[in-house]
């Protein structure tokens, strides 16, 4: 997807790839450890089993991201795509990097649409570590594509509000 962006008054054409055929594994167990829950409360089990059930024939999470290029580094600020940060953190941390690959993830809107009884505590926890197991899926096969098709090495990733300043 090709988009027009405008900073200030430059415009950018900016390049932005789209996945959205993310393959997504639920397993109980799996569910059961996040949650931090053990095995053999038979009927919570079920509850989570059935949750699975629901989500795993809708779930569809996706992924939007462009190659960006960092530039103008100056003492506390930098530039990425064209877009000015102020941030010592992030400009000591961008220091030796030249390229980027800004990311927006999302678990789908489907799930939004799974509605859970407002008095059921337990089921609405449930259904957000689904969702929260479903973005983390979505950002794990974006790391592994970006490795495979730019042939990184070490990734690291830098999220808003995670830095210092």
């Amino acid at each position: 997807m090709l988009t027009l962006t405008r900073v200030g008054a430059n415009l950018y054409l900016r390049a932005m790839e789209v996945l959205n055929s993310i393959p997504v594994s639920l397993d109980l167990k799996e569910v059961l450890k996040r949650l931090h829950l053990r095995n053999g409360i038979k009927h919570i089990e079920k509850e989570i089993q059935e949750l699975i059930e629901i989500v795993r024939p809708i779930v569809k999470p996706k992924v939007i991201y462009e190659v960006s290029y960092v530039d103008n580094k100056n003492e506390d600020s930098l530039r990425i795509g064209g877009v000015k940060f102020t941030s010592r953190v992030l400009r000591v941390n961008l220091d030796k990097v030249e390229r980027v690959f800004p990311y927006v993830a999302t678990c789908g809107k489907e799930l939004d649409e799974i509605t859970v009884p407002s008095d059921d505590i337990m089921k609405s926890y449930c259904l957000d570590t689904l969702k929260r197991m479903v973005l983390g899926s979505a950002i794990s096969y974006l790391r592994d594509y970006l490795k495979r098709s730019y042939a990184l090495g070490q990734m690291s990733q830098m999220n808003p509000g995670s830095l210092e300043d």
